[in-house]
């Protein structure tokens, strides 16, 4: 209809009278928002759009809001599942889903169920615009900061605290990074609308086979049946299949394997195979530790179905041991036989009562592994740092007992360049005075009688300040008292230096 045509719009007298009627109206329930800033928009006028969002009561949250999931059916990325950042016990970094949005809304859509659900890992996040470009070290301090400050009251001072804690997050990494150089930064993926609301949009593979979350456009990469992401060789005892699997043929249902773990805890998750080995992702469920099943959905193999839960554990330690060694078709089947009557015998000795079975919580039992994980890879973590510890003071002190033994090095060895000076500068000395003896004797005329025996009075020799005077019997300084001959350097020449005692003539 026209707005022309409307009456709402036929004159201003009719116009006051729509707006302020003069009889109450029945109440109706709104499904508006009054408070919301779209509100005056155009309305939804189809019953196939996204389910209404409706005020949610406070709960308690914990840790900051970092993004939204990006695996929600909301088409819009404001509407979609809000996802909080907190850092727990042991330092690490948290992601989690709630069902509400940002706002604060409820929003129920497709939100994860199970154990382990709610837990999101970094590519399923679409990050706000001021973290998109943050490496995960540096969304993990930006967190840190966060959570210590108290929240703004204003939209304004919200952006303005949000910028200076992602400044101080890259600072506390660069320092981090300069003191321990770590390898490259994580670059998370900037926010795509959803083209498709299929589910299995993006291979689902470990984030330690890529360096880095690249770039993927979510609506052109689908899964391949004979994805090259498949899983290996399951770990576990195949029991059965997964009875929510929504393939139509039996032999095509997901597998179901169970697990004995360390701590003797059975538990059964779900693979990405059918029973025969091929790959089959369906409706595999997604989320961390969504792969963990409820004993009550595995319907389990025929040779199987008779045994009861604590029977069924105890054929899997055993197939386990068995699995250990290679075996045939044909071994197997018979290995498998007779590991179902060694279960009931050993259930039996035991005097498990099996009519009482009550089967243990998967969800207790995943946070008990997940804390005994936990308490290991922190120990663990504290090992390594201490060894690299200890390995840096050893190199320290290596370095130093090194540059010490070259210090003592140089120190003697100059100390003998010195020794050995003084002891040349001596013998040149000597050899000099020998000379200037022979040069002296030769120009002497000599003596045609050889002189008598000369006796020494102390007339002749005279001792002053430790320096030895003699009276030269011939030569310039023939009748004198000299004293033995210095070898002197003056501006890069060399001179003889002699010391002449006389009495004063005045």
């Amino acid at each position: 209809m026209d707005l022309a045509d409307s009456p709402m719009m036929m004159n201003g007298h009719d116009e006051e009278e729509e707006i302020i009627p003069t009889f109450h109206k029945r109440k109706r329930t709104s499904t508006v928002n009054y408070d919301d800033a779209g509100y005056g928009k155009v309305m939804r006028s189809s019953h196939n759009d996204a389910p209404v969002k409706r005020s949610k009561p406070g709960k308690n949250v914990r840790g900051v809001i970092i993004g939204v999931w990006r695996d929600s059916d909301q088409p819009d990325d404001e509407d979609k599942h809000v996802i909080y950042g907190f850092i727990d016990i042991h330092d690490r970094l948290r992601t989690r889903i709630y069902g509400m949005n940002r706002r604060g809304e409820e929003v129920v859509g497709n939100a994860p169920t199970g154990a382990g659900g709610c837990w999101v890992t970094f590519e399923r996040v679409i990050f706000d615009s001021h973290l998109a470009n943050l490496s995960a070290a540096e969304v993990k301090e930006y967190v840190k900061i966060r959570s210590e400050t108290k929240p703004e009251p204003t939209q304004e001072e919200r952006d303005e605290a949000d910028a200076k804690a992602v400044l101080k997050a890259k600072a506390a990494v660069a320092e981090q990074e300069a003191a321990f150089p770590a390898g490259k930064p994580v670059v998370h993926r900037p926010s795509l609308n959803r083209q498709s609301l299929s589910r299995q949009s993006l291979p689902r593979q470990s984030l330690h086979k890529t360096p880095s979350f690249q770039a993927v456009n979510a609506a052109d990469l689908q899964t391949p049946k004979t994805s090259p992401f498949a899983e290996n060789k399951p770990h576990g005892v195949l029991l059965g299949y997964w009875s929510e699997s929504d393939e139509a043929r039996i032999e095509d249902k997901h597998a179901v394997y169970g697990v004995l773990s360390e701590t003797d805890c059975f538990r059964v998750k779900v693979q990405r195979l059918t029973r025969d080995g091929r790959y089959v992702d369906g409706n595999f469920p997604i989320g961390a530790g969504a792969l963990w099943l409820s004993y009550k959905k595995v319907i389990l193999e025929p040779h199987l179905a008779s045994l009861s839960r604590p029977e069924v554990k105890e054929y899997c330690r055993i197939r386990q041991r068995e699995q250990e060694n290679r075996e045939s078709d044909k071994e197997r089947r018979a290995n498998e036989l007779k590991a179902v009557q060694q279960a009931k015998l050993n259930v039996a000795e035991k005097g498990l009562d099996t009519a009482a079975d009550v089967p243990a919580s998967p969800e207790l039992e995943i946070r008990h592994s997940a804390r005994s994980e936990n308490r290991v890879s922190a120990r663990h973590q504290a090992e390594a740092e201490a060894a690299a510890e200890r390995a840096r003071k050893e190199k320290a002190e290596a370095r130093e007992r090194q540059h010490e033994k070259t210090r003592k090095e140089v120190a003697m060895a100059e100390a003998i360049i010195q020794e050995n000076a003084q002891m040349e500068l001596k013998n040149n000395l000597k050899k000099l005075n020998k000379v200037w003896v022979a040069q002296q004797a030769a120009l002497t005329p000599r003596a045609s009688v050889a002189p008598g025996p000369v006796e020494v009075v102390d007339s002749e020799v005279k001792y002053h300040n430790g320096i030895k005077y003699e009276r030269k019997q011939n030569g310039p300084f023939q009748g004198k008292l000299v004293s033995q001959a210095q070898i002197l350097s003056i501006d890069g020449e060399d001179y003889v230096e002699y010391r002449i005692l006389t009495k004063p003539s005045f």
